[in-house]
C-alpha cells in the first residue's frame, strides 16, 4: 500500500451492517418474513444483477475502471480482468 486510502467521500455504513443487507438479499430463505427485504423475485434479481456489475459492463472505459474497482476485497488494487467464472456482488 503506498497511500492510505481517502473515505472522507465514501457513504458510512458499518461492515456488520453491510454483511446483514448481503446476506438477507442473498439468502432470504434464512431469515423471518419479519427480517427479509420485501422485494419481489424481479426485483431481487435485478438488485442481485446490479450489484455483480462490473463498469466494463455499462460503458466505462477499462482503463480507467477496472473489473477491480471497488472490489477490493477480492481484487486489492489489480488492473485487469476479473477471471469470467467469478462472481462478485456488492454496493458498487
Amino acid at each position: 500500500i503506498n497511500a492510505p486510502f481517502d473515505f472522507s467521500e465514501k457513504n458510512y455504513l458499518p461492515l456488520r451492517s453491510l454483511h446483514g443487507v448481503m446476506k438477507r438479499l442473498m439468502f432470504p430463505e434464512n431469515f423471518t418474513a419479519e427480517q427479509r427485504f420485501h422485494l419481489s423475485p424481479a426485483h431481487r434479481q435485478f438488485v442481485i444483477s446490479a450489484m455483480q456489475t462490473l463498469p466494463k459492463e455499462v460503458g466505462y472505459e477499462e482503463t480507467e475502471f477496472p473489473d477491480g474497482y471497488a472490489k477490493f476485497l477480492v481484487f486489492g488494487d489489480l488492473e485487469g480482468r476479473a477471471p469470467e467464472r467469478l462472481e462478485i456482488h456488492n454496493k458498487s
